[in-house]
C-alpha cells in the first residue's frame, strides 16, 4: 500500500545490528522524521508496562534530531534488505520467527507443560522464557553449531536420498528448522519424526512446519519406550546427552542404536564438554544466577519495541531458569568418543570448538557418528 502510494519503503532485518548494540535506541525505534526538521517519537514512560505508548514528542530541535537521523542512517546502510517483490528473501531461509512465538510459547507452556528431561514435574519455567534467550543469544542451540548441523544433514540426504530422520528431543522448532532448510536446500524430501517428551515443543514444531509448507510427524514419548513402526537413517538431536546421568547415557545411546538403519545409519549431535561439579553435576552459582538475570535485562531493553514482555521479567524468569537448570556434563572428548565406540558406533568426526556458553565459557564436541557395519 505504501508503494501503491508513492511512498519509497525498504524493509530491513535489524537483529543482527540490535545484538551488537549498535542501534542508538532514543526512545524507542518508533519514530518520524517529517522533512528532515521535526522529529516526533513514540515513548513509554513505564519499564514495567508495555500495553501500550505513554505519549508522542514532538521536536524541531537539532539535538533531537540528529539522533534520529543517525540511526536512519545506520539502518539504511548497514541493515539487510529483504525483497518486497514475489521474489524469494534468501536472507530469511533459515530465519526462525522467535520473537513471534515467543509470547505464544509463554502461553502454551503453562497449559502444556507437563514435565520433560529437563524437569520431570513441570518444565514451563524452561520452554516459557526459552525462546526470549535464544532472541539474546544466551542458551545453547542449534544455531550454535549451524554450519556443523548442515553438513552433516547435507551428507545424509546424500547417502539416503529421502533419509527417515528423528529429531531426539527438542526446546523448540529451532532443530527441525535446521532439517528443513538443508531439505529445501538439497530440492529433497526427507520423512521427518519429532520425538519429545512435552507437548510444548511438539506443538510448536507443527507450527513451524505448517508455516514452512511441509508435512512431519510428532510424536510425545520417552526415547527409552519409543518405537517406531521402521528403523531411522539419521537421528539428529543437540546438547541431548547433558540430559541424562552418565548410567542413563549408556542406555540413551544403546536405544539410538536400536532405532537406526543398520546399514550406514548415523547420529549427528553436540554435547557440552565439562567438569561436573561434586554431586556429577553442573549447575548455575549463585554469582552466575544473578549475571544471567542482568545479562538478560540489558539485552532485553534492546529489543524492547520487540517484546511482549517486560525487561524486568524477563530478568526474573532468567535467573529463574540459571537457577534450576541441572546437567550431567561429559568430562571429555574421549569420553565421548568411548560412550559411542563401546557402543556399536564408528566415530565419522568428532571436533571441538569453545563458545560463549550460557554461564560461563564452554566447550562443545560436535559429533557424528555411524552404526559398525
Amino acid at each position: 500500500m505504501d508503494n501503491a502510494a508513492g511512498i519509497k519503503t525498504d524493509l530491513l532485518l535489524i537483529g543482527e545490528l540490535l545484538s551488537k548494540s549498535a542501534v542508538p535506541m532514543l526512545q524507542g525505534l518508533d519514530f518520524g522524521i517529517w522533512d528532515d526538521s521535526v522529529i516526533c517519537n513514540a515513548v513509554r514512560l513505564s519499564t514495567t508496562d508495555l500495553s501500550g505508548l505513554s505519549e508522542w514528542r514532538v521536536s524541531a530541535r537539532p539535538e533531537d534530531l540528529q539522533p534520529g537521523r543517525d540511526v536512519v542512517s545506520l539502518l539504511m546502510n548497514s541493515a539487510t534488505r529483504l525483497k518486497l517483490d514475489d521474489a524469494p528473501n534468501e536472507q530469511l531461509n533459515l530465519e526462525e520467527p522467535m520473537i513471534s512465538t515467543a509470547p505464544i510459547v509463554e502461553f502454551l507452556s503453562s497449559v502444556l507443560c507437563r514435565g520433560n528431561h529437563v524437569s520431570k514435574g513441570d518444565c514451563s519455567w524452561y520452554h516459557g522464557i526459552w525462546q526470549y534467550l535464544r532472541v539474546f543469544s544466551m542458551v545453547s542451540t542449534p544455531t550454535w553449531h549451524s554450519e556443523f548441523y548442515f553438513d552433516g544433514l547435507r551428507q545424509a540426504y546424500d547417502e539416503f536420498g529421502k533419509p527417515r530422520i528423528l529429531i531426539s528431543g527438542t526446546a523448540d522448532y529451532s532443530m527441525l528448522a535446521h532439517v528443513l532448510w538443508v531439505c529445501k536446500q538439497q530440492r529433497s524430501q526427507a520423512d521427518v519424526v519429532v520425538l519429545d517428551l512435552c507437548e510444548t515443543p511438539l506443538f510448536l514444531c507443527r507450527w513451524y512446519a505448517k508455516s514452512v509448507s511441509c508435512e512431519i510427524t510428532t510424536a510425545s514419548a520417552d526415547i527409552m519406550t519409543y518405537s517406531p513402526p521402521n528403523p531411522v537413517d539419521c537421528i539428529v538431536t543437540d546438547a541431548f546427552l547433558t540430559r541424562f546421568s552418565p548410567q542413563e547415557r549408556v542406555s540413551v545411546v544403546q536405544k539410538w542404536h536400536s532405532l537406526l538403519n543398520r546399514s550406514a545409519g548415523r547420529i549427528i549431535t553436540t554435547t557440552r564438554i565439562e567438569r561436573p561439579g561434586t554431586d556429577g553435576m553442573a549447575r548455575a552459582t549463585p554469582a552466575q544466577a544473578d549475571s544471567f538475570r542482568h545479562r538478560a535485562v540489558r539485552e532485553a531493553n534492546k529489543w524492547v519495541d520487540f517484546l511482549s514482555a517486560t525487561p524486568a521479567d524477563i530478568g526474573v524468569r532468567a535467573q529463574r531458569y540459571a537457577e534450576r537448570m541441572l546437567s550431567y556434563p561429559i568430562e571429555s572428548v574421549s569420553e565421548l568418543e568411548k560412550l559411542f565406540t563401546q557402543n556399536g558406533f564408528t566415530i565419522n568426526s568428532l571436533q571441538s570448538v569453545d563458545l560463549p556458553g550460557e554461564m560461563a565459557p564452554t566447550t562443545y564436541a560436535e559429533l557424528i557418528v555411524q552404526v559398525k557395519s
